[in-house]
């Protein structure tokens, strides 16, 4: 990760900015409520769209936990190398959104350690991608077998997939009384019509993630709104 970039203006229209508590213009209000605020913010040639609320940026991840690698996909079968961003189904809610050609400005993921995951629509790119998730299994034996078999549950498509590390004892979200996880990378993959097979995406359009600190952009909490 490199250093934060330097902030640009606010902007100038005639709506309300968000002002911190030294007087610098943090954003240029796009819509408001009560308790918050969206706002517009340029670093280096990004125009950003950031949620604030008094005490500062937002935390926007999923269930306000900070994001893993299993927030991410990737384009090696190990699920190495660069982060990308989650197709907006199953994974799409975890991590950094898909983003589309036509939006007006990027979105970004605030987690509770400051950082803010960002993708730019103009690095979309189509190729097959992976995922990674922890499978379970009665030992460590069973939950490798697990992860690189191939198999078809009901509307899901988990794909023969890869062991990343070594067999781990399960954390407690894990069911069934299944003690031995692995970490499995697979390739993400649909049903075919018959619903009986997996078939590659390599036609998915990812971009790659990009991350930066907020604490890094300057500002001083609380923030207020001015006209």
């Amino acid at each position: 990760m490199g250093p934060t970039g330097d902030r640009g203006p606010a902007g100038s229209g005639s709506g309300f900015q968000v002002i911190d508590q030294k007087g610098t213009p943090v954003g240029t209000v796009g819509k408001a409520s009560p308790g918050s605020a969206n706002v517009f913010l340029e670093v280096n040639s990004d125009l950003f769209a950031f949620d604030i609320n008094a005490a500062g940026f937002a935390v926007t991840s999923y269930g306000g936990a900070a994001l893993t690698n299993e927030s991410f996909l990737y384009a090696t079968p190990d699920c190495t190398g660069t982060k990308y961003t989650t197709s907006n189904g199953y994974y799409g809610s975890y991590g950094v959104s898909t983003p589309s050609p036509t939006d007006l400005a990027i979105g970004a993921v605030v987690d509770p350690t400051g950082q803010a995951f960002f993708a730019r629509p103009s690095e979309l790119k189509a190729q097959q991608y992976y995922a990674l998730s922890e499978v379970a299994g009665l030992n460590d034996a069973a939950a490798m077998t697990s992860c690189t078999t191939a198999t078809t549950q009901g509307t899901t498509c988990p794909d023969a997939g890869t062991v990343v590390g070594s067999p781990h004892t399960c954390a407690a979200r894990e069911k069934n009384n299944l003690t031995s996880c692995v970490t499995c990378c697979r390739p993400n993959a649909t049903l075919d019509q018959t619903r009986t097979m997996c078939i590659l995406n390599a036609s998915e359009q990812e971009a790659p993630v990009h991350q930066m600190s907020v604490d890094g952009l300057g500002f001083t909490p609380p923030f207020h709104l001015q006209p």
